[in-house]
């Protein structure tokens, strides 16, 4: 009789290439979405700062952790101005079909940024 139960629960099954049952897959760079981001100007001590700021969505079933965020801004003649790879992310890890909020911030005291690109990926 047990040995049928444990038969038809599917506790005999291997899904995950390891062999451990009932793993989830891992988290890649394909799952993490940037959702919801904005850049603003913001005026501290008379030096103005750009900030881009949103939120990070990870699609997979397992935490995303080891997230690397770089935010690449522009002029109005498309060259790049600056690069920030150092984005406050708030949790660092990112649960399992869950967000964290991230932020990036530019000295930018002429005005002269007009557009940004974020990218997000997972290092190993």
């Amino acid at each position: 009789m047990i040995v049928l139960i444990v038969g038809i629960s599917g506790c005999t099954e291997k899904k995950a290439t390891n062999g451990t049952w009932g793993e989830k897959p891992a988290a890649n760079s394909s799952s993490l979405q940037v959702i919801n981001s904005t850049g603003n100007y913001y005026d501290y001590n008379g030096t103005n700062y750009y900030y881009v700021s949103g939120y990070i969505q990870n699609n997979a079933e397992s935490d995303a952790s080891n997230v690397k965020i770089v935010t690449t801004a522009y002029d109005s003649s498309g060259n790049v101005f600056a690069v920030n790879d150092t984005a406050y992310l708030k949790p660092q890890t990112i649960p399992a079909t869950g967000q964290s909020r991230f932020y990036a911030g530019f000295e930018d005291p002429d005005n002269n940024i007009v557009r940004y690109d974020v990218e997000v990926s997972i290092t190993q």
